[in-house]
């Protein structure tokens, strides 16, 4: 099993520099966050212990809700916002709406009577930007969304104009045309709100070159895009912004006999464990999972910690991994 030291050995820095870095309440330069958090990335570590952070005698809980416990990438954040309240002396209280809008309402009803010190709320900004009040509590969305802007609400998201330039910067360098955007995630924006697909598109339009969008979450979508893959004008770099629909792409190329990466670049929005299990494996442009587990949660500690205004808005930068699925 992989433990701090192994991190810090494979960093260069030391056990308390990566245990600062877990807690997020001590000033590390940009540069050694970066080395650790590659480290932890790369050797797949999360804590396996609960630890108090100095000075605490008890734990404080904090609400984590995530949309889905089965989507791989919810469980990376996870992991992440785990590490960092376990460390830091928070409990996290766990629940799961499963993407039922019922349930995140009543959970958020029920959240003050149990008195958390915070909230943490993983890929359910649709759900919570339907509801006409928020509690009374510190409140942190890892991932898409609007909050209020209160000084109690933030959103930690992707860095939405580097990651489409960076994506379009990507395919450009395969030296292949004809792009294609994919979108499946029911809870991601539409095609108008999508500032990754507007910033793709920008990047490329710049280059002289466009893409199509595809929305692919109803069957018949589905059925078009199985159909225009087997045309002799199909497209040759798909930018697919989740992982689960990358993975069932990448089947629906194989059954349809078109290679990866040898007739087909494939670029994913979602860095989780599930890009690593396709056959080639998926490149990513985009934090992990992890890290943005980690940024979500530190800060949520540094509000409770520090008495400082949750900022409204944190963006991740996006990180480009090449695997196989590029030529």
């Amino acid at each position: 099993m992989t433990t701090m030291k192994d991190v810090a050995k494979a960093a260069g820095v030391s056990i308390a520099t990566v245990s600062r870095v877990l807690a997020g309440n001590v000033p590390v330069t940009e540069s050694t966050q970066k080395k650790v958090y590659a480290a932890m990335e790369e050797l797949q570590y999360h804590s396996s212990t609960l630890q108090h952070a100095p000075g605490k005698k008890n734990l404080s809980l904090v609400a984590v809700c995530v949309q889905d416990l089965s989507d791989p990438c919810c469980m990376d954040v996870l992991r992440g916002v785990e590490d960092v309240l376990s460390i830091s002396g928070y409990l996290p209280l766990l629940f799961n709406v499963d993407h039922d809008l019922s349930c995140c309402r009543e959970l958020l009803e029920t959240l003050p009577a149990l008195r958390v010190c915070g909230a943490v709320f993983i890929g359910c900004g649709a759900m919570l930007s339907e509801q006409e009040q928020l509690p009374d509590l510190p409140l942190v969305l890892v991932g898409e969304g609007l909050l209020p802007e209160n000084g109690q609400q933030a959103v930690v998201c992707l860095n939405a104009a580097a990651a489409g330039a960076l994506a379009a910067r990507t395919l450009r360098e395969t030296g292949r045309s004809r792009f294609l955007y994919l979108c499946g995630g029911a809870d991601l924006p539409g095609q108008e709100g999508d500032l990754v697909y507007r910033a793709f598109c920008q990047a490329l339009e710049e280059e002289g070159e466009q893409a199509e969008y595809l929305s692919l979450t109803q069957r018949q979508a589905w059925e078009r895009l199985e159909a225009l893959l087997g045309t002799p004008e199909a497209p040759e770099c798909l930018m697919v912004r989740d992982g689960l629909t990358a993975a069932t792409v990448m089947q629906l190329l194989h059954k349809l006999g078109r290679r990866v990466p040898e007739e087909v670049s494939v670029l994913c929005l979602e860095n989780s464990t599930l890009a690593t299990l396709t056959a080639p494996p998926l490149s990513v442009a985009a934090p992990s999972g992890y890290q943005m587990g980690m940024v979500g949660a530190q800060s949520l500690v540094h509000h409770l910690e520090e008495e400082q205004m949750l900022p409204p808005r944190v963006e991740v930068e996006p990180k480009l991994v090449k695997r196989g699925s590029l030529q």
